[in-house]
This record gives structure tokens, sequence and C-alpha cells, in this order.
């Protein structure tokens, strides 16, 4: 099987991280010239029927792709019979993350418009030999043929026979033939690229890389084409799940570092109030401090705080310790917490018993700082009650604040 990880230092066989290569040998291929007035959304179906017309088989018989060159105009269609596919072993191909024929790194743009002179090249891939004939700066091959080496060549390690019998096949007096024999290296996926590597004829050694967009690369992909329609949603559908899962996760984050901040800050209110019992002007200076700070974070987030009533939900999470009269314990615990958007929130979490629950939702509620939409809770297991609690946060408009280092009014 002709199959190259996906990505370097793979160890364990995934067949959704390979990407396969079909020896070439068993596609037909003809390059074909696309009409000046098609437009781009016509493309496929104008394809689908030039495969139909050229090949002796029906299409849907087939396993067949195509690369093309808007700019040049060029397309060059290639196509396998399904049942031969299915009698070498290639029965399942919708396993793989993608499946090419072996010569698809030769129809990178880059490396047939390296070319300034008609010329032949070879690409050899595992036991199949692939020579491909390009027009001068012209990144779509005009022929492509493939030959299977001989056992005799594999046991030797040499190809000239097959080589011969290729060149055969070409007009050798308008074409030069470049020296180099290819060999296929690894397959490397990239965020919007996939790179292929070329190596040296003789050695483990690469000689060049060659890139194609990954976009573009669907269309050589050679299983049906509402097969690739469907797969690509698939994948557009995960990765926008994966960024979901993202933002939920910096939602979660950015709540518990709020929670910590307002937890130190009231701890340090707390003290200073401690300190400075000696008088009411003091306690109202050390509020209002509190509430320029407030109005700060406010103005930088550019004077609405839909973060700041937060510090409400946390009411009612404590209740006083009955062995030490100035130490707070926790009855309510946050196992859950998400902003579904801007202003809404869902939380989840555990409760001693039923009182505990029912006076942190009386807390919120007495805060006018937030309006709660649906609450549920029931036991589990451990002989704790857990509740769900859907509520939104009320925005206030952010004023103009004074500096820290202007005095207090009183």
């Amino acid at each position: 099987m002709a199959d190259d990880l996906d990505t370097v230092g793979d160890l364990s066989f995934d067949p959704t991280d390979f990407v396969l290569r079909i020896p070439g040998e068993h596609f037909f291929c003809e390059r074909i010239d696309l009409p000046e007035t098609l437009e781009d959304q016509h493309l496929e179906a104008h394809l689908e029927a030039e495969m139909q017309r050229l090949s002796p088989f029906p299409t849907e018989n087939l396993h067949w792709g195509f690369h093309a060159s808007l700019p040049h105009r060029k397309v060059l269609l290639f196509g396998a019979l399904s049942s031969k596919l299915r009698q070498l072993g290639w029965e399942n191909l919708e396993i793989f993350r993608r499946v090419f024929p072996s010569f698809v790194s030769l129809l990178s743009e880059e490396f047939g418009n390296r070319y300034s002179r008609p010329t032949i090249c070879f690409l050899l891939h595992e036991g199949s030999l692939t020579a491909a004939a390009f027009d001068s700066e012209t990144p779509i091959p005009s022929i492509v043929y493939s030959q299977t080496l001989t056992d005799q060549e594999l046991e030797d390690g040499n190809i000239e026979v097959t080589r011969g019998k290729l060149l055969s096949l070409f007009d050798l007096e308008t074409h030069e033939i470049d020296s180099r024999i290819l060999r296929t290296g690894q397959t490397i996926k990239e965020k919007d690229c996939f790179i292929f590597e070329h190596l040296d004829e003789d050695i483990e050694e690469s000689v060049e890389t060659v890139k194609i967009d990954a976009t573009e690369l669907w269309n050589d992909d050679v299983r049906g084409i509402v097969f690739k329609q469907n797969e690509r949603k698939r994948r557009k559908l995960d990765r926008f799940r994966w960024s979901t899962l993202l933002a939920a996760a910096a939602a979660i984050c950015l709540f518990a570092l709020l929670e910590v901040g307002l937890t130190f800050l009231s701890n340090k209110v707390e003290f200073v109030q401690k300190e400075d019992l000696r008088g009411q002007d003091k306690v109202t200076e050390v509020v209002n401090l509190r509430n320029v700070l407030n109005k700060l974070e406010q103005n930088d987030r550019g004077g609405i705080d839909p973060f700041g009533s937060l510090a409400f939900v946390a009411r009612g999470r404590y209740k006083e310790d009955p062995k030490d009269s100035g130490k707070q314990i926790r009855v309510v615990w946050f196992t859950y917490v998400k902003f579904p958007n801007r202003n809404e929130l869902v939380i989840k979490g555990k409760g001693e018993n039923v009182e505990s629950i029912n006076n942190y939702f009386s807390e919120l509620r007495k805060t006018n700082k937030v309006t709660i939409h649906r609450e549920s809770k029931k036991s589990d297991r451990d002989n704790k009650m857990i509740f769900t609690l859907n509520l939104t946060l009320k925005e206030e408009n952010s004023q103009p604040v004074a500096r820290l280092d202007s005095p207090t009014p009183k």
C-alpha cells in the first residue's frame, strides 16, 4: 500500500492521518484546454462531462480527479477503474486523509514553471516510475505516463529498462530530458497546504520540497465529488467546534481570574476597613475608592462593564463558620461556567443542601444586577445538590471618573 505519513514523527497507524498515493500506472491521463468563457462555478460539471467523453468507462465506475491551472486555462484529468483498485487491495479509500495518484507532487505550479524549454522529468514512487512532459513554463504536464518496475530492476536497484520504455513514448526531438530521477518522500500537512518532499535518486536526502494549496488539492483527490463535498463540510464543522471550545475555555479562565481578582480586592478592602474603623468617613472613603476602581475598569473596556456584575454571582456562596465567627466557609461550588454570548451566563454547580442553593439564588436576586431566566436543582449520588442556572448580566454605562491621585469626594 502506498501511504505517506501526514505529519513528521507519527508512529501509530491511524489511516485518517495518512495520505494514500496510488501508483500512477493505474491511471490514464489527459490534458485538456478550458474554454475562455467557462466560469469557475461550472468547472467541475464541465470536467465531469469531459471525463465521461474521454473515458471508456462511465464516471461512476472511476476514481478520478483533476488539477487545473486557470491562468493557463489547462487541466490534467486522471482516472482509474474502481474495480481494478479494489482488486489491488484499495477497498476503503474513505478512511484516509487524502487519496492522490503517485505523481501529484509534479502538478505543483512551482515545479512545472521551472522549465524554460519543453522537458521530460521522472518521479519514482516505490515500484512505480512516472515520466511527465512539460511545455515551457507551463505547470500542467502535456503528457503523463507511468509503468511498474520489473522484478529484476527492483532486485538490482536499476530503473534504466523502464526509463527507456517510457522515453520511447515521447517525441525526444522536441523535448529535453531532466537528468535527475526524483523519488517521493514524506507528505507533510500544514495549516493551509500540503508539502511534498522529493528525495535524491540514491540516498535518503531531500532534494527539494513543493507546496500545493490544501483547498486546491481536493480536486486531485480521486474519491467521489459528493464524498469530497461532504468531507469538506465535516472538517469545517469540526474546526468550528474546536474554535468554540477554545472560546469557552477562554471565557472560563477569564471568569476564574476575575473571581480571584475580586476576592483579592475584597480582602484588601476588608483589611482597610478593619484598620481604619475610626469613623464613618474612612469607611465611605474606602467604598468610594472601590467604586472608582470599578469605573476605571469599565472605562478600559469601552464604557460598558458586562462582566463587572460577575462579582454578584459569587454572593451567597459562603456562610459563617459556626466554630469560628470570623471565618467564612463555602457551601456552593461552581463546576461549569459558559458565556453563550456577551451578557448571558450559564452556571452549573453543587451545594451542601437545598437550603444553601436556595439562599444562593435569593442572594443573586437581591443584587438587582442579574436576571434569572431558568433554574433547576436535584440531588446526586454524593448526597449533594446539583443545580443549573441561566441568567443575564445587566450592563452599566460608565461615567467619567477622576484619576486615582485626585481627592476622593466625601
